[in-house]
């Protein structure tokens, strides 16, 4: 589709063992919506792949860009985030735009409350929690936002493949369990974010 887009690289971890890394494309258009153009996911154990379920390009195969957070969200609007027949159908609907919450990174009000949902997984319900300034904070699912680093100075993405994203970034986000002891024993995971990478035919 010739769009270029952020890399985000999201990887999961548990018992210190590696689970899942998946590598996000996003882009955000001129009225400030952002678009989700697929993603490279990969499940592994024992450090070797057992899955590449749920992976998808816009523009191959059929599959469409999504809408990840509308510019202007409202109470009530729906919108498809991802579409892959079979694979990818992920939906969302904005709950609120005036929370509060408070997880171990902060407390946080103005915080945007989404229903998230897919009819492949039939009963399935999800809310994610949105702060101005910071993104993700929350689900309900109890994964919360713990800290946020920003790396300065990085070495910027070159164009490149989408197999071999760049290893260059903005910063790391991770978030935990309740109870969880981050890098240790219990799940955790972080979203390193690589800058200005040109993702193929997008």
């Amino acid at each position: 589709m010739g769009v270029e887009c952020v890399v985000v690289r999201d990887t999961a971890w548990e018992g210190g063992e590696l689970i899942e890394r998946t590598f996000d494309w996003y882009a955000q258009d001129q009225e400030g919506t952002v678009w989700y153009f697929g993603e490279d996911t990969k499940e592994y154990r024992n450090g070797k792949v057992t899955s590449t379920g749920g992976s998808w390009e816009a523009g191959v195969d059929g599959a469409q860009p999504g809408i990840i957070m509308q510019a202007n969200p409202k109470a009530g609007l729906s919108y498809r985030q991802e579409y892959y027949e079979g694979e990818a159908e992920d939906k969302a609907q904005v709950v609120s735009v005036n929370e509060s919450v408070t997880v171990p990174y902060g407390s946080f009000d103005h915080v945007l409350k989404t229903k998230e949902w897919t009819p492949l997984e039939p009963g399935l319900v999800e809310h994610k929690y949105y702060a101005p300034g910071v993104g993700q904070v929350g689900a309900s699912e109890g994964l919360n936002l713990v800290d946020v680093k920003t790396e300065l100075g990085l070495r910027r993405g070159e164009k490149r493949g989408r197999e071999t994203p760049a290893e260059a970034g903005t910063g790391t986000r991770r978030f935990a369990m309740p109870g969880a002891r981050i890098g240790g024993l219990a799940l955790w995971y972080g979203l390193e974010v690589a800058v200005g990478l040109h993702l193929g035919s997008y």
